[in-house]
């Protein structure tokens, strides 16, 4: 019976330590209702942060950002989604 509770807490921890960040989409729309530049360039960071090691992977989030910012008239995120882009390739 002591070993239902140490197996409950294992699970538990397990779950939390296998959680998915957001989505591409979540960011992009937090990206795009932020009226505030130094916040908006903040999430662009970290939405670059995630594929770090996948080019390819940073290069897609990159055109999606920049047709979201072209389509938004957004300088700021247009600027860093090719900033991304050319330092992908």
């Amino acid at each position: 019976m002591k070993k239902l509770p140490i197996l409950f807490g294992l699970l538990v921890c397990i779950t939390s330590a296998f959680s998915q960040s957001d989505s591409i989409d979540v960011k992009l729309r937090k990206i795009a209702v932020e009226k505030d530049d130094n916040i908006r360039i903040d999430l662009i960071n970290d939405l670059y942060s995630i594929s770090e090691s996948n080019p390819e992977l940073d290069m897609q989030n990159a055109q999606k950002l920049l047709l979201q910012s072209q389509k938004n008239k957004d300088q700021i995120a247009e600027a860093m989604a090719m900033a991304e882009i050319g330092y992908g390739y």
